[in-house]
């Protein structure tokens, strides 16, 4: 009696094969839509949409290629831009993407995958910062305070001969940005999250 191979073992293997591609084509569209948005500056909105290949090859192809997109677009942003910044696509965009287009395949309802996803990129933008703070051996916030700190001290140096112009109580200016600072990571995380889910639902659709 012949042994015959198991055809549906071929057909897996035909299907993994096109998955491969698949992800493959969508990583190298995705990259250079990036760099895209990075160098050409009438384009930079296109960086709004950052997560959108990988939320298709998620959805398409299961979270394995998802993961795999994600860590091989950020490999290929590092031949091109500065490992900090493609790092830092990985984490901000990336890992979201994956998370909603797990949640995509899923069949969860659009306010639940939105939000997820939301909850993915304020955690990776949280841990990103600390990150960072850990490698340049500073506290991102407050620098950024002081640079604000700074600049407002020099606007109104500039300004200060003008008449009827009071010099601003710059601490408690800059400690009102301090306070909305996380206010302000959720909200564009939550606008990022809804943008690129439903771009990507359009996508899919066509």
């Amino acid at each position: 009696m012949l042994l015959q191979e198991p055809k549906p073992k071929k057909k897996n293997i035909d299907f993994n094969r096109k998955n491969l591609i698949e992800s493959s084509l969508l990583t190298v569209i995705g990259t250079i839509f990036i760099l895209i948005g990075n160098y050409v500056p009438f384009l930079s909105f296109l960086s709004l949409f950052t997560s959108v290949p990988i939320i298709i090859t998620t959805y398409r192809n299961k979270l394995y290629y998802g993961l795999m997109s994600a860590v091989t677009t950020t490999v290929l942003l590092g031949f091109f831009i500065h490992p900090v910044a493609a790092f830092s696509a990985l984490l901000v965009f990336l890992i979201p993407g994956v998370c909603i287009g797990f949640f995509m395949r899923e069949n969860r309802p659009p306010f639940e995958t939105v939000f997820y996803g939301f909850l993915a990129m304020v955690f990776t933008t949280v841990v990103f910062m600390q990150a960072l703070s850990v490698f340049l051996g500073i506290d991102i916030l407050e620098s950024l305070l002081a640079i604000l700190r700074e600049t407002m001290n020099m606007q109104y140096e500039l300004l200060k001969n003008i008449p009827n112009i009071d010099k601003p109580n710059v601490e408690e200016m800059v400690k009102s940005v301090k306070l909305l600072f996380p206010s302000a990571i959720i909200g564009t995380t939550l606008i990022m999250s809804f943008l690129n889910y439903y771009m990507s639902v359009i996508i899919i659709r066509r």
